[in-house]
């Protein structure tokens, strides 16, 4: 039994790893720190999209007193009603930004920790690498001490935070999904050097791209406009899809490609269902009623 409860303490914290057991991989180990960052931040993740959906945020608006203490919070025109009735979308986002602004503020304080670290012989290495207990509890406890700010300020700065982080977000991912666009056609086309049919299977792979494309723009089309309005939308949808076609169009020009080999018709159709993509999640994260999207 004790040998049981340390095995599970011992995934938590590294001074209670060595007390009973070695089931558990050293928590001091680089590789396990690592995934045991990506985990907590998997997790925040998972806890943000929970609390997005409209059923938890029913459960917490039934507690007592809640909405009453978030509309005084709030101020202003925001009642209780307002929130209990979905006119505002206060609620799933109050979770949101407290758990991102926890996040934020945990690894923050970690970068400054490991400021000028580059040796994993640095004492500054095992507060990286280890003490998990500890950390997790001052992450717990800075999530906490998050839903007592009040959101007025608190929730239009993290708003502006959120655009350019996402931003950036958007355009280092689309950096990454580029230079992987490259290295997929140019092991391909190394490979095709000895065996034409990898030609063929990367014309398929565009070919799939652009077919997806095709049928996201269809359905854009039925789901998210109809015939008189929702002008904002059809101008979106065209605008991104006059874009997918000119960077196909380009990536084939000869002069482009003579200045650029790296270029070609793969890469402008992965890049084009990444904008699809991005246009779908503009458009499916605002409430539809039936007509013009809200």
């Amino acid at each position: 039994m004790g040998c049981g409860i340390s095995c599970l303490v011992c995934c938590i914290g590294s001074a209670a790893c060595s007390l009973c057991c070695s089931c558990c991989p050293s928590s001091r180990s680089s590789v396990m720190g690592r995934a045991t960052y990506v985990l907590v931040l998997l997790i925040g993740c998972i806890l943000s999209a929970v609390l997005l959906s409209p059923v938890v945020e029913d459960a917490f608006l039934k507690i007592p007193g809640l909405c009453d203490k978030i509309a005084d919070w709030v101020g202003g025109d925001e009642t209780c009603d307002s929130i209990r009735n979905g006119t505002t979308d206060f609620f799933s986002y109050f979770g949101v930004y407290r758990i991102c602004f926890s996040l934020a503020s945990f690894y923050f304080v970690l970068v400054l920790l490991m400021i000028n670290v580059k040796s994993s012989k640095d004492c500054r290495s095992g507060v990286q690498n280890g003490f998990w207990l500890f950390k997790l509890l001052f992450l717990i406890g800075v999530l906490v001490a998050s839903f007592f700010i009040p959101p007025g300020p608190f929730g239009k700065a993290m708003t502006g935070i959120g655009m350019a982080g996402g931003f950036l977000f958007i355009l280092i991912q689309l950096l990454l999904l580029v230079d992987f666009a490259h290295s997929w056609a140019e092991s391909w086309v190394s490979k095709a050097e000895d065996n034409k049919a990898w030609y063929y299977m990367m014309l398929t792979a565009s070919f799939l791209c652009y077919a997806v494309v095709l049928a996201a723009l269809v359905l854009f089309a039925v789901f998210f406009t109809d015939g008189e309005g929702c002008s904002l939308n059809k101008f979106f949808i065209g605008f991104n899809f006059s874009l997918c076609v000119i960077i196909s169009v380009l990536a084939i020009i000869p002069k482009i490609q003579e200045a650029n080999p790296r270029s070609g018709i793969l890469q402008s159709a992965v890049v084009s269902l990444y904008v699809m993509y991005l246009t779908w999640s503009a458009l499916s994260d605002e409430p539809y009623t039936g007509g013009e999207l809200q």
